[in-house]
């Protein structure tokens, strides 16, 4: 579904089942939300909308996450780029792609100058 001002969810979560095919997991509104989705074993991708500006001009404005966690067998760190660039044929619109492998980096404010 397409977002709309409405629309309050301002974050898709994007992991992995058990076949290794990408799903959407989890979408949400809270950025404290999307980062407790990031798990230290597991690698994932979300997509980030962040309200830019002041009343009068307010944008959207959009990040690109990916997610390794440090528990992640070195297998699956090496697909990690290919799988990246499957979920980057269906999300294309992005100011900004992050790679974290440590959750104390996600940082709201840093993604937010980094937009701004």
């Amino acid at each position: 579904t397409q977002s709309t001002w409405a629309d309050p969810t301002n974050w898709a979560f994007f992991g992995f089942q058990e076949d290794e095919t990408i799903r959407t997991v989890a979408t949400g509104v809270e950025f404290n939300g999307l980062k407790e989705m990031f798990k230290d074993d597991e690698r994932a991708f979300a997509f980030l909308r962040v309200t830019m500006g002041d009343e009068l001009s307010k944008r959207a404005k959009f990040a690109f996450l990916s997610w390794c966690g440090p528990s992640v067998s070195p297998l699956k760190k090496a697909r990690t780029s290919a799988d990246k660039a499957l979920v980057k044929e269906v999300i294309k619109n992005f100011a900004i792609d992050k790679v974290y492998d440590d959750i104390n980096d996600i940082c709201e404010d840093d993604i937010r100058e980094e937009l701004g």
